[in-house]
């Protein structure tokens, strides 16, 4: 396996700053410059949700209650690959809402994504 496929299977909870970049770019090119969320990107992998999310600007609170509920640990879950994400109630208005923000160009720059996962990342590291 190539360094490239190791690093895509890698729990993105746990990437550091290069690897972040990386991510978001491969997301970037993967919605065609956050454009649009095709439903396969989370095939793919849904922590992809992860990185989605900071590029938008959102915590998994504030997300969770765009989606209409005030509980956090749907967002949690998926982004640990634990959440049947194609079963959720949750997935198709979490899709339309990410596709909304792509369209109205809510996305916030790479510098604030970037300031938002570490913010998230040190959180992550005080809790655990």
């Amino acid at each position: 396996m190539d360094e490239k496929e190791e690093l895509l299977k890698k729990d993105l909870r746990d990437i550091n700053e290069k690897e972040f970049k990386y991510f978001y770019e491969f997301v970037k090119e993967k919605t065609c410059n956050f454009t649009y969320l095709n439903k396969s990107l989370f095939d793919e992998n849904p922590q992809y949700l992860l990185i989605i999310r900071f590029v938008l600007g959102l915590s998994q609170f504030e997300l969770s209650k765009k989606l209409g509920t005030t509980n956090k640990q749907w967002v949690r879950h998926f982004e640990a690959r634990r959440q049947g994400f194609k079963q959720s109630k949750l997935f198709e208005p979490c899709m339309f809402f990410i596709n909304q923000c792509f369209k109205n160009k809510e996305i916030v720059s790479y510098d604030k994504s970037l300031y938002l996962w570490k913010k998230g990342k040190a959180a992550r590291a005080q809790f655990f």
